[in-house]
């Protein structure tokens, strides 16, 4: 995410109403000052919020929250300038083919570290209990529609644990992974952003919005923001510079945002495991048993004749020493294992060299002439190559 990039399409990806402006509000602001498309999506309408004390108390717990709260919403979103503002499952952020749901608020509780964590019990349509793959598609949908240069979400703690906000980061790590979308993460407080202690490598992975006092800073950015958050006046109050929760927990108003380049986990390495003995027995005994086979097969085949006109074609001696050299060849390529290869030849010409012999009643299955002689001799050529053939290395990556 570039901010002074005029072109961007940004997709911002929230839990509940209020997540986006104290979160991320002065990075809406100055996106869209700077002319980038921005898109809000927010997961929940905040059903299970918690109200601030005074007149709006009489909403927390009954439907008529989460229809305030969208107007709420609707109010930051004006103030920061964003004008495409969607619910998660509503048609435009919908998988296709799916029919329009409502994400619940799954809400929270305190746990005793301090930290939010899951309820006891969740409802049937709270986000929290949508299956993972229908919330990440929902959101693939979206990106699909817009083509967005940076995606916007929770880092894996959601910020302070709440379940809806880990669950967001989940399903549009997902969905990153599954469009290829650059996903960045909200990281960090004022105190962690600001003190500049990254290496070279972190800040090439890190985008940071300055809404501090400073000449190159424009205060607009900083005065939209708070005005976002002064919108949820069910979930907060804005206080000067700072802001109070529902339960009276007073904090400053964020003026450094910081963003994360999110890379997807690197692939867990599959180390060869050596088989064991009997593993290793077996194969030899069922390689000697394939041989074998194509050994029966070309030897009853090898004397078919086809006449094409006035000549006859051995197409049984052909399809026979074809079908030997496939087979060599395949076990060389796929199984790199000039053993097995060797005891597929041993079956082969077991078989061939068995049903050379005379029968009961002086025929012999191979008669002499040139066919025979060929059937007999070829397959051993054939087997020489493929075994003793040199393993080529793979050609190194430019």
């Amino acid at each position: 995410m570039v901010v002074q990039h005029v072109t961007e399409r940004v997709l911002f990806v929230h839990a509940h109403p209020d997540d986006e402006s104290i979160a991320t509000g002065g990075t809406l602001a100055r996106l869209v000052r700077e002319g980038a498309q921005v898109t809000v999506l927010t997961a929940t309408r905040g059903e299970r919020g918690e109200v601030v004390p005074g007149p709006l108390k009489i909403l927390e717990g009954t439907a008529e929250l989460a229809v305030h709260r969208s107007h709420e919403l609707a109010m930051a979103m004006a103030a920061v300038g964003v004008s495409d503002q969607r619910f998660l499952g509503s048609a435009e952020a919908r998988a296709h083919g799916l029919p329009e749901r409502i994400y619940r608020d799954s809400g929270m509780q305190w746990g005793g570290d301090g930290r939010a964590q899951a309820p006891d019990t969740l409802g049937p349509d709270d986000l929290c209990a949508a299956d993972l793959d229908e919330i990440a598609a929902d959101v693939v949908s979206v990106i699909d529609q817009l083509r967005p240069t940076a995606v916007v979400s929770y880092d894996a703690d959601g910020g302070y644990g709440h379940p809806d906000h880990v669950r967001v980061h989940e399903a549009t790590t997902l969905a990153a992974s599954l469009t290829g979308a650059p996903l960045y993460l909200i990281e960090g407080s004022d105190a962690h952003t600001a003190a500049g202690a990254h290496t070279a490598e972190d800040a090439a992975s890190r985008r940071i919005v300055d809404l501090r006092p400073a000449p190159e800073n424009d205060p607009r950015d900083f005065a939209a923001k708070r005005a976002a958050m002064a919108a949820h006046a069910s979930q907060l109050t804005v206080e000067d510079d700072e802001f109070v929760l529902s339960g009276g927990q007073r904090h400053p108003i964020g003026r450094v945002e910081s963003f994360r380049r999110w890379s997807p986990p690197p692939l867990p390495v599959v180390e060869d495991v050596a088989p064991t003995l009997p593993q290793r027995i077996t194969t030899y005994v069922v390689s000697f048993v394939i041989g074998a086979v194509f050994g029966l097969l070309g030897t009853v085949a090898q004397q078919k004749m086809v006449m094409i006109g006035d000549t006859a074609v051995p197409i049984g001696l052909v399809l026979s020493l074809l079908g030997v050299t496939a087979l060599l060849v395949g076990l060389r390529l796929v199984l790199h294992d000039r053993l097995i290869v060797l005891i597929a030849a041993i079956g082969i010409l077991a078989v061939i060299a068995l049903l050379s012999l005379p029968g009961p009643g002086g025929s012999v299955l191979i008669p002499q002439g040139t066919i025979g002689l060929v059937w007999t001799i070829a397959p051993t050529l054939v087997a020489t190559i493929v075994v003793a053939w040199p393993r080529i290395p793979p050609r190194p990556e430019r």
